[in-house]
């Protein structure tokens, strides 16, 4: 960086591991002081390499925290979806049992309970429709 002057120029720079600070005299002489930054430079890798494993280490504790909460997000799911699969398959006695029934998929879970039900009696109620009108067709009068 060079600050311009009417007498003197004055600049500061880096030259491999030297920082240097000149200053430039009217007569075209010139004041040069520097010193070595290995140290500094050597630090500031650490520094770096120690930032980069401490990303990767929470990046890391994200990913697996985030696959625990979905895991335990879809659960419940799950367990519908299943109970779900049983009942299509014609065992109408099933229920979905959630725990939290205070929760968006609990309150699914009841609305879903108490059609299935309903379902359940409406089949019970056809079958014993269609015994009875058998009988009363077997049966003379």
């Amino acid at each position: 960086m060079l600050i311009p002057n009417s007498e003197m120029t004055t600049g500061v720079r880096t030259r491999g591991n030297a920082r240097e600070a000149y200053r430039i005299l009217p007569l075209h002489d010139a004041i040069l002081v520097g010193r070595s930054i290995e140290a500094e430079l050597a630090a500031l890798n650490r520094r770096s390499l120690a930032f980069t494993a401490a990303g990767l280490g929470l990046l890391a504790a994200g990913l697996l925290g985030g696959w625990w909460l979905a895991g335990r997000a879809i659960r419940p799911i799950e367990t519908i979806s299943g109970t779900a699969v049983r009942i299509a398959s014609g065992d109408l006695s099933q229920r979905i049992s959630i725990p939290d029934t205070e929760s968006e998929l609990g309150k699914l879970a009841g609305v879903l309970n108490h059609t299935f039900a309903r379902l359940d009696e409406a089949f019970a109620r056809q079958a014993r429709f269609a015994a009875d009108a058998s009988h009363e067709l077997r049966t003379p009068i």
